[in-house]
């Protein structure tokens, strides 16, 4: 993926203009059906629950509505914070400026097709803009994002365990959240599998199969899983640190959840909330392939607060107050990534070197 997008800034000749269409339109159509299928399914939510009922929930928030956009400022800060030290050495530019990237890159893999992946390559290139190294920024952007599901996995699970034992939850409830549990953890595990037996390298081996090559990908494969397995084994103190902000991003989401119990009037507790999260978390990882997990998530509100004794209808309140915040922040991600305009975004003064492996130099 990264290899592909350094290939087509640099060596564009190498795939014909037709071969290009012929990719994206498949790609376009499966996006296309796997999001008409969650649209088909929020409908029929919808129209099962009465819409009348549903607006009737969120009709005394007024403008109210809008403090849902802030408590997520701070999950995206907690997740840079996270990135931030998947780097092997302190950053040539503002902190600030790793939030605003991470905030795009949300707002990217949001709409990508099939896998919410799009949004890491144009992290690299807006890392290479502010003066880190192409190899640097894939290692930083594969690293960090393993971090985070481990993160969340362990979030997950923890969660998971707490709700068993302590709060007594069994049937249909536990099954599904054991089941969410189970699809995330094989797709971890496969993600680390990949980079330990080097993930570089088998993306070069499966496109020569496929009778593609990218030469600047086959080029460097070698150095940036160097890069990765290195970081695993000598820089356990940043993993760490890497581990724990991406946990603390998780625990801020639950912050998110309760100001939206509040705001519409429902049942609260932190523990509520905290498993409403966790139970979120694990409900998109394992669908993925829809995109933003359109009609899943929804469905899986209203079996959740079905299984608490909550009403079908709040459930979707509750849903769609979440989709308000998740399409605000793609608004901001993209006005951000067409801009340019902010602060932190610009260019340093320096010289950055065009290759993977190199250094930049930065004033």
């Amino acid at each position: 993926m990264n290899g592909q997008v350094l290939v087509s800034a640099n060596c564009p000749e190498m795939v014909s203009p037709a071969t290009e269409w012929r990719k994206h339109g498949k790609a376009a159509v499966a996006q296309g059906l796997l999001l008409g299928t969650g649209l088909a399914v929020m409908t029929g939510v919808i129209w099962q629950i009465g819409p009348r009922q549903i607006l009737a929930s969120l009709r005394p928030l007024g403008w109210a509505i809008i403090v849902v956009l802030f408590p997520y400022l701070l999950v995206f800060v907690l997740e840079s914070l996270g990135w931030r030290f998947t780097f092997p050495r302190p950053l040539p530019f503002n902190p600030a400026g790793l939030t605003l990237i991470q905030i795009i890159g949300k707002a990217v893999n949001l709409i990508t097709p099939l896998i919410p992946i799009g949004g890491e390559p144009v992290k690299v290139h807006l890392l290479h803009t502010r003066g880190i190294p192409l190899g640097e920024g894939v290692t930083s952007v594969v690293i960090s994002r393993t971090v985070a599901a481990i993160a969340q996995g362990v979030f997950v699970v923890a969660v998971t365990a707490f709700a068993c034992f302590s709060l007594g939850i069994t049937g249909p409830l536990l099954n599904a959240m054991l089941g969410a549990v189970g699809v995330s953890a094989v797709l971890v595990g496969a993600f680390l599998w990949a980079q330990s037996r080097g993930l570089f390298a088998g993306l070069v081996g499966i496109l020569g199969r496929l009778r593609l090559r990218l030469p600047v990908l086959e080029a460097e494969a070698g150095d940036l899983d160097r890069r990765i397995r290195g970081y695993y084994r000598d820089r356990r103190g940043r993993l760490a640190l890497a581990l724990l902000f991406n946990l603390l991003s998780c625990l801020a989401e639950a912050v998110e959840v309760y100001v939206l119990l509040v705001l519409l009037a429902l049942p609260r507790s932190p523990g509520l909330a905290i498993g409403l999260t966790a139970f979120s978390a694990a409900i998109r990882e394992a669908s993925f392939a829809v995109p933003g997990s359109l009609g899943i998530l929804e469905g899986a509100y209203v079996f959740l607060f079905g299984s608490l004794g909550l009403a079908p209808d709040a459930a979707m309140a509750f849903g769609i107050l979440r989709r308000l915040r998740e399409v605000a922040w793609l608004g901001v991600g993209f006005l951000l990534l067409l801009s340019g305009h902010a602060p932190a975004l610009r260019k340093p003064v320096g010289v950055v070197s065009p290759g993977i492996g190199h250094q930049a130099t930065v004033s």
